[in-house]
């Protein structure tokens, strides 16, 4: 049933995806009946760059195949020869399949989430896509309309990447709406401030006369991508397109100035708003990403910090000199100085001269990214006596010049484990001293050890190769060869 649902969904979606590029399509080639500056954007191959990328590639052929006979009849209703529509429609055929490929091969880069995805995209889908295929397509539309053919390759290449660069992005954000996080209630009334200033900032550049004053709406522009987030910068950028289009349509500012010719004046237009979407989205991409960076770090910086603060052994953040950059609560019960105290110190001073040298040769293998396993330092507590301390570690990968220290209190242990010793060697002493044989047997009487004394009386065993002691060492009856009942039973 799952399945059944999934099938239906994607089908829907490829529905929805062919009726808004050819609804573009057919708006787009409505628009350019009529003269003026604004008569040409062309926004369905970027629709179709969208869907394509959502869908991972998945079925571009059947889509494209579709997309273009579409195209091509609108195209052909629209006023376009037969073979200058097909002159078209293949070459952006080309151009979006080239653009997924290009765009879809990369980890991270379909959603444009990362700032490389945005490179890629700037390169491939507003560069060199739009440039080759008008290009290759400028020849033949050239010689049906009788249009220059440096107009009609500057034209279409504008108009392709400044549809690519609008649609592409608005797209795959209003696709993944539920996935971008709404901003917090500072952010937003921050963001609405820098929407404000762009916008009067837009009607400052479109009612002045001078084509270098229309770039003063790029300071509140990188204002409001770093304030906000996806859907802000998009929407700025399209405010600014739509409101200095208008202004544009109505005569004011330098594009609309008399004796512009119109294709000079949308070509204009054009490169404006794509130099706003230059700075905006990779701006923004970035911001969003030192966001996603900075939460990531603060919540492995909370993660870490408990840890170190319910942890029952000492961790030290050591810099690249041997000073305490943070010392946990442990420091307190363990070696008796408060950890405040101990920030800023060095570690050499808390270190006993006997273990200065292991200590050295420790922290050169640590800074030098060895991993040396647990060592033995005996280290200073504030009452004068000193702690025995395991010591482990290693350099912060993203900070090389930082060492994490971590050292556990084994003096209990060390000093349980040298008695025992002692105990031991007495015992051995006692053992090898005393005249009475000793024996030590597993549960199936089998010989385990013998002192000195037993050792001799086992040399006279008649059966020495006897793996119990009964049989080695039988027990007899005085004057009868009886045997009496060994005690190992």
């Amino acid at each position: 049933m799952e399945g059944l649902i999934r099938q239906a969904y994607r089908r829907y979606d490829f529905a929805v995806s062919v009726a808004a590029v050819g609804l573009a399509a057919a708006a787009s080639i409505w628009l350019t009946r009529f003269g003026g500056p604004l008569a040409t954007v062309w926004i369905a191959n970027g629709l179709a760059i969208a869907a394509l990328m959502r869908r991972g590639g998945e079925g571009m052929l059947r889509f494209l195949a579709i997309t273009t006979a579409m195209v091509w009849l609108l195209g052909v209703l629209g006023g376009f020869s037969a073979l200058n529509a097909l002159n078209l429609t293949l070459v952006n055929a080309l151009e979006i399949g080239w653009v997924v490929r290009m765009l879809s091969g990369s980890e991270g880069v379909t959603y444009l989430e990362q700032p490389l995805g945005v490179q890629r995209f700037i390169v491939w889908a507003v560069v060199v896509a739009p440039v080759v295929t008008s290009a290759l397509a400028a020849p033949v539309h050239a010689l049906e309309t009788g249009a220059g053919m440096w107009l009609t390759l500057g034209m279409r290449s504008c108009s392709h990447a400044l549809g690519n660069a609008i649609a592409v992005p608005l797209a795959l954000g209003i696709a993944r709406w539920r996935h971008i996080a709404p901003l917090s209630q500072q952010r937003a009334r921050r963001s609405l401030l820098a929407l404000l200033l762009l916008a009067l900032a837009t009607v400052g550049a479109f009612v002045q006369p001078e084509v270098p004053g229309l770039f003063v709406v790029f300071p509140p522009l990188v204002l409001l991508a770093m304030v906000g987030n996806r859907r802000w910068g998009v929407g700025g950028v399209l405010m600014v397109a739509l409101l200095g289009g208008w202004l544009t349509v109505i005569g004011q500012g330098p594009i609309a100035e008399p004796g512009t010719p119109p294709a000079l004046a949308t070509m204009q237009f054009q490169l404006f708003v794509l130099c706003c979407i230059a700075v905006a989205l990779p701006l923004v991409t970035s911001m969003e990403q030192r966001r996603r960076l900075g939460r990531t770090l603060r919540g492995s910086e909370a993660r870490y910090r408990m840890l170190a603060e319910y942890s029952h052994d000492l961790v030290l953040l050591l810099d690249a000199q041997g000073y305490c950059k943070y010392v946990s609560p442990a420091a307190y019960p363990i070696l008796g100085y408060r950890p405040d105290k101990l920030v800023e110190s060095s570690l050499q001073s808390l270190i006993d001269e006997a273990s200065l040298a292991t200590a050295v040769e420790l922290w050169r293998r640590l800074i030098n990214g060895d991993h040396p396993g647990t060592t033995l330092l005996r280290m200073r507590h504030a009452d004068g006596s000193y702690r025995v301390m395991e010591a482990a570690g290693g350099v912060i990968d993203e900070e090389p010049d930082r060492v994490i220290l971590t050292l556990r209190d084994v003096t209990a242990r060390i000093g349980a484990e040298d008695a025992l010793r002692e105990e031991r060697r007495l015992t051995d002493i006692t053992l090898k001293a005393i005249g009475d044989a000793v024996f030590t047997l597993d549960r199936e009487g089998r010989l385990g050890f013998a002192n000195p004394a037993g050792a001799e009386l086992l040399a006279r065993s008649t059966q020495p190769f006897a793996d119990k002691l009964e049989d080695r060492l039988p027990l007899w009856r005085a004057s009868e060869r009886v045997r009496e009942d060994h005690p190992v039973r």
